[in-house]
């Protein structure tokens, strides 16, 4: 018989018994803090950026040509896109609905998902893939309760650099 690193009397036997329990159990609590570590970083990882670069516009009856310069924007990469807010002109205001589309410097159009909505204004978010630079133009229309769809009179513009 002989005596462990405690001393508690042990048999050779159960020495070998107790070394393997011992390792056993210390490979299964690497193992374990691996896998929590693992899941600690991915949880806490940095993921796409949900900060989306935001503009408020206010309506134009002027075309891109009169008057001051539209803002621009530059979106930075990562960015996945931008979070415009449009001032909804007093005399459209109280509307059952809107609908918003977005027109590019080419002509190309499409119609905006709108996010938020309260009475004064109407927020809506254009992915990055949507915008490359250039200059744009969103129309805005007012649903009647009749399901009529009248465009209200100007454009917000912007330009994306």
């Amino acid at each position: 018989e002989r005596l462990d690193a405690e001393g508690i009397e042990l048999a050779d036997g159960q020495t070998a018994e107790l070394c393997l329990a011992i390792d056993a159990w210390v490979a299964d609590a690497t193992v374990a803090a691996v896998v929590i570590i693992g899941v600690g970083l991915f949880l806490i990882r940095p993921s796409e950026s949900t900060n989306y670069a935001m503009l408020n516009l206010s309506i134009s009856t002027a075309n891109r040509a009169e008057g001051a310069p539209p803002p621009s924007v530059k979106l930075e990469s990562g960015v996945p896109g931008v979070e415009v807010n449009l001032a909804i002109p007093e005399q459209a205001r109280g509307a059952k609905d809107y609908r918003v589309r977005l027109v590019s410097g080419d002509g190309s159009e499409h119609d905006l998902k709108i996010e938020k909505r309260d009475e004064q204004t109407v927020t809506v978010r254009i992915p990055a893939s949507d915008i490359p630079p250039g200059n744009y133009a969103i129309q805005m229309s007012r649903v009647n309760p009749d399901g009529t769809s009248p465009r209200i009179s100007g454009n917000y513009f912007f330009n994306v650099e």
